[in-house]
């Protein structure tokens, strides 16, 4: 499929749903919103075929009590895959998104390796404990998760109303479906992945967006060196 071929179908598959019944769940559930069946076969199906062009450029990572797992920042997914990259810069999804969250959103600087980002599931024990996906921008950083590939006993965990006072913390798990979408202010939802199982296999695609993308010198240099020694490495390491 070609990238405009892509961009047409997914125009399409996101005239599909109810924007306005979406923004009303995300903020009725503390600026989070969950999708089971958000992209159609004939758009995931291509992201999937995808994979192997990335496999060998994922970048293993073990700190104790924080995080195990295979990463693949923006840079090598820019450089080497079309759907993949196409789908974080579509300004249709980026509009559909505004809409839900009631920002306007741009993406992340394109040196910001966090901004598109494949997650791989693929060893036993790879997990992320819980943790706020914290901004070092001068504004709010939202997450979306699409679950490109999951034959996994992985489970999104999140706490809502975490920083809401006077409110009862909510606890959820999902098993997040093959092309399906999740959305989140990633300073308000407190969350994590389960561990996986010998055999299993789970591959998510984040991508971050920000209503202000001003960033001060030490909250550069912070995300930077978080990025390097959590998730992405001083070089590429295959898994």
């Amino acid at each position: 499929m070609t990238e405009k071929t892509f961009q047409t179908e997914l125009q399409a598959i996101l005239a599909t749903h109810d924007v306005e019944k979406l923004r009303g769940e995300y903020w009725k559930s503390d600026e989070f919103l969950y999708v089971p069946t958000f992209l159609s076969p004939l758009l995931l199906e291509p992201l999937q075929e995808e994979l192997p062009q990335v496999r060998s450029h994922i970048h293993r990572t073990k700190l104790p009590g924080v995080r195990k797992g295979g990463s693949v920042g923006a840079t090598k997914l820019r450089k080497e895959t079309a759907l993949i990259k196409s789908i974080y810069d579509s300004p249709h999804l980026k509009g559909f998104l505004s809409r839900i969250v009631d920002r306007s959103l741009s993406n992340c600087p394109s040196d910001d390796e966090h901004a598109m980002a494949l997650y791989s599931y693929t060893e036993e024990g790879d997990f992320i404990h819980y943790h706020f996906d914290t901004s070092f921008y001068k504004g709010n950083r939202y997450t979306v998760l699409l679950t490109i590939a999951n034959e996994s006993s992985c489970k999104l965990m999140y706490d809502l109303y975490k920083k809401s006072a006077g409110r009862t913390v909510e606890h959820h798990e999902v098993n997040t479906t093959p092309g399906s979408l999740v959305v989140f202010n990633g300073d308000k939802v407190w969350h994590a992945v389960s561990p996986s199982r010998k055999g299993d296999q789970r591959f998510v695609l984040s991508l971050e967006y920000l209503d202000d993308s001003r960033i001060g010198i030490f909250g550069k240099l912070v995300s930077d060196l978080k990025d390097r020694i959590g998730y992405f490495g001083l070089r590429t390491k295959t898994a």
